[in-house]
């Protein structure tokens, strides 16, 4: 999965102009190094991405073989791999994230942003109090929170 959303990735980076948030399971598991089981990959924009350049995403994920799905979640599937956009100011009022503080990655050429142990602690610890993830997740953000715990 980490291999679809570098070459996600390094298309946002080489023709939007954007660097995503990795977040999410996938997000979790290479910051963690812990094994999550990903279901899919969810990235995060800039919200006015989503207002002057929509178009410019479907025809950039239709290029890669996605097909847009699901037009409220901003889901694209390819095959059996799943990829979700949503946007990245929600993090600052949903768990208190500031844009600024989200640390910038470089692998090979690619540019991506990830959450440290401390943001997805926060992220999970709000979104266990969501009774939609609870009745989806079975426990899984609960797990998240104890392996993020005993890393801090």
């Amino acid at each position: 999965m980490f291999n679809v959303f570098e070459e996600v990735t390094l298309k946002l980076n080489q023709n939007l102009n954007v660097i995503p948030l990795l977040y999410g399971s996938l997000g979790l598991e290479t910051r963690t190094g812990h094994t999550m089981d990903p279901k899919d990959i969810d990235l995060l924009l800039p919200k006015r991405f989503f207002n002057e350049q929509w178009f410019g995403l479907i025809t950039l994920m239709n290029e890669l073989g996605f097909e847009l799905v699901d037009l409220q979640e901003r889901e694209f599937i390819r095959e059996d791999t799943s990829v979700a956009f949503s946007d990245i100011e929600e993090l600052n009022d949903f768990a208190g994230i500031e844009f600024e503080s989200i640390e910038i990655l470089k692998e090979q050429d690619i540019e991506f942003l990830l959450l440290n142990e401390e943001q997805y602690l926060k992220v999970y610890s709000k979104s266990i109090l969501d009774s939609y993830r609870k009745d989806k997740n079975n426990g899984k953000d609960l797990m998240k929170i104890e392996i993020l715990k005993s890393i801090l």
